[in-house]
This record gives structure tokens, sequence and C-alpha cells, in this order.
């Protein structure tokens, strides 16, 4: 098993523990990122519903953080604040979900800090 840890620096509230341990199997299959990239959080609120929800837990790369394609789901800040958006490249930036009221990053206001490859929801 492998150590991924769980962050307190954005994106809504940490996971109770210090360190996740997780089979190191699984996190092979979903990304090749060494664990020192990976973290969980929890995500919060329903921007992002109905894909992520509240309290939903985000297994998130560091090590991915320029986007490659539209319409993936990154872990960012913007104005100092920690989000979890879908972005879609734009010729003024970067709009988020059409299923939100848009908002756009074009004045170097967002900062990547990861792709969310892995959400972990209730049933």
């Amino acid at each position: 098993m492998m150590g991924v840890r769980s962050e307190l620096g954005c994106c809504s509230q940490p996971i109770n523990t210090d360190t996740v341990l997780f089979f190191q199997l699984l996190i092979r299959q979903l990304v090749p990122a060494s664990a020192n990239e990976l973290f969980f959080r929890r995500g919060a609120g329903d921007s992002m519903y109905p894909t992520i929800g509240d309290g939903d837990v985000l297994l998130i790369d560091r090590s991915q953080n320029t986007p490659t394609m539209g319409d993936q789901i990154w872990a960012i800040t913007q104005y100092g604040l920690g989000m979890i958006k879908r972005l879609r490249p734009a010729a003024e930036g970067y709009k988020d979900n059409p299923n939100v009221p848009p908002d756009t990053a074009a004045d170097g206001s967002m900062h990547i800090i990861g792709c969310v490859i892995a959400v972990v929801g209730r049933v």
C-alpha cells in the first residue's frame, strides 16, 4: 500500500486523517503520478452536482497542472479561494461549468492546483 496525503491547502474541508492509505494497484490504474503528487480533499457545495456531490472525496493529481483538453475537472484557486471546477477553454480565458452562472478567468486570477482524477461518493 502507499500513503496519499490529505492536504489542508485548498478546496473545502480536509479529510479527517493526515494520511489516507490506499491500495497501490488501484491508484496506479488511475494515474502514473507519484504519491507525493496526489492528495485527497472533500468536496463542499453543489456547484458541481451531479458530477461531484457535497461531501464526496476527490483524488487530485498535482503533477497535472495544465489543461490539455476541455471539460476536465480541476482543483483551482481564484482570487485566493479554493474551488473545484470543470474548465472549458475560451477565447477570453477559461469558462466554468455551463450548469452554473458563467465565470471567466483571464487576468491571472486563476491558479491550477491539479486535476481531479477520481471522485468517491456515497451511494
